[in-house]
């Protein structure tokens, strides 16, 4: 299950960091926000089929409102993810910390 708190990495357009997620499902619902780029950004359209999951959202980047989708699998206490943008794609992976 996706539940919990995840440290995250990534690797962007914009270069490579690290933040964090909280994850909440309900059924095949998924909400939560993600910590990144000194923001915290909700979570929208979260969808969870079987160990694949989906959401999209909002990032504000330089002044410039930023949408993305992103599609991942996920284990016990790890995920892997892809974001689709249009200035650019990038790739994530988080573990489980709590």
């Amino acid at each position: 299950m996706l539940n919990g708190t995840y440290q995250i990495q990534y690797t962007s357009p914009f270069g490579s960091g690290t933040g964090s997620a909280q994850f909440q499902t309900a059924g095949n619902g998924l909400k939560g926000t993600l910590n990144l780029f000194r923001q915290q950004i909700p979570l929208q359209n979260g969808v969870i089929k079987g160990n694949t999951f989906e959401f999209s959202g909002e990032l504000s980047i330089l002044s410039t409102k930023l949408p993305y989708q992103v599609k991942g699998t996920f284990t016990d206490r790890k995920f892997e993810a892809k974001v689709y943008t249009k200035m650019g794609n990038a790739t994530a992976s988080g573990t489980k910390v709590s």
